[in-house]
């Protein structure tokens, strides 16, 4: 029988930094309040060209350099506030620039954030919301080449005043921003839209970074079937003997520490059709790996994914995982092709015990399943 790849190696986890500041003032200001459910969300633009041109003027933040440069539509009564500095790499989020909306009083802010590793956006901006005590009361995702693009309604209340805001947070290269529209509750309806067309329209100027914060190494291997995949060089790839029926692979995210410790793992496999019949038994042969390395997995869930071409089926599974005591969690996705199986695990502490790594496994997961290529 064909195994999945074992898991080897150190399985103990480090707790990563916490997220760099809080942009509007102390997060205990910040309290959970109750919303209807029923606010406006809107994803399209209800103006007509000519409402465009008589009520909105382009703006771009009066910054130096052209990697930070950006442009997007906002109504022209917004009086722009000062601005901070660039963001630096690794360092924490700055505010690009500030606007203020006078009738109804609003503000839109552009936060930003120099990414030194490859992560989603939609995870950050739901660890900040939940640091700031921000009530998501509406969550959509997209996903694009740079990852999953967050965008929540959020509640909160500031000395018994109920706010709501839009976020919207985008990565290009390693470039992270989140635009925060606020308002307070009562105007929040009459400004919706009018947010939604500054999002539609922001883009950065200058796009050569690419979609990915961090340079990639190509796996590649000629068993089953010819294929490679891309993996963020952060990671350290270890590579597993090869057969006719599988082969397979570990990428591990280490700690600067002496010795290192290890922070996350994927394991990743592609098998020939005849190992498994049906989804169900890829995926046991998956869990026992897991388990073999002493992986207690707990809430197991599997959702059926839109499978995009080559492929015919794609699950993901989501489950709670003890690894050797510590809170973690644990993802697989598998993929049928008409020739073979990809099988992909990914194990990480949790995101309560360390965000960093958290979301950096789980954006990995994403990337190793979306760059297969088959030669």
């Amino acid at each position: 029988m064909v195994r999945f790849a074992r898991l080897r190696g150190n399985m103990a986890f480090t707790q990563a930094p916490p997220f760099s500041r809080d942009p509007k003032g102390s997060a205990s200001s910040l309290q959970k309040s109750q919303m209807p459910s029923d606010i406006a969300h809107p994803v399209s633009v209800p103006f007509t060209t000519e409402e465009v041109a008589r009520r909105f003027v382009q703006f771009r933040p009066s910054v130096p350099t052209p990697l930070w440069q950006c442009e997007l539509l906002v109504e022209r009564s917004h009086r722009v506030g000062p601005i901070n500095e660039e963001p630096k790499p690794g360092g924490p989020m700055t505010s690009l620039a500030l606007l203020n909306r006078p009738d109804p009083s609003c503000d839109l802010e552009i936060l930003a954030q120099w990414l030194d590793a490859e992560i989603d956006p939609a995870d950050w901006l739901d660890l900040w919301l939940a640091q700031q005590k921000i009530t998501p009361i509406s969550v959509k995702r997209v996903g694009t080449l740079s990852g999953h693009i967050g965008d929540v309604i959020g509640s909160w209340t500031i000395d018994g005043v109920q706010w709501l805001g839009r976020f919207f947070c985008l990565k290009a290269g390693p470039r992270l921003a989140m635009l925060w529209f606020r308002a307070r509750a009562a105007d929040y309806p009459r400004v919706a839209d009018d947010f939604f067309l500054s999002i539609a329209t922001f883009s950065f100027v200058d796009e050569s970074p690419g979609p990915l914060a961090e340079k990639v190494r190509w796996v590649t291997n000629s068993l089953p079937i010819g294929w490679r995949v891309a993996i963020p060089v952060s990671w350290a790839v270890v590579s597993e003997p090869a057969s006719p029926q599988c082969a397979s692979f570990q990428a591990n995210l280490l700690s600067s520490a002496t010795p290192p410790v290890l922070l996350g793992k994927l394991s990743y496999a592609v098998t020939s059709a005849d190992q498994a019949t049906t989804h169900e038994e890829a995926l046991a042969k998956a869990i026992a790996a897991v388990s073999e390395a002493g992986v207690k997995l707990s809430s197991q869930r599997i959702v059926s994914e839109k499978p995009s071409p080559p492929f015919s089926e794609s699950w993901l599974v989501f489950a709670g995982a003890d690894i050797g005591g510590q809170a973690g969690e644990f993802r697989c996705r598998i993929m049928r092709h008409p020739r073979v199986w990809v099988m992909a695990v990914v194990l990480s502490v949790d995101a309560a015990s360390s965000p960093q790594a958290w979301m950096r496994a789980m954006r990995l997961l994403n990337v190793a399943t979306s760059t297969i290529e088959f030669t």
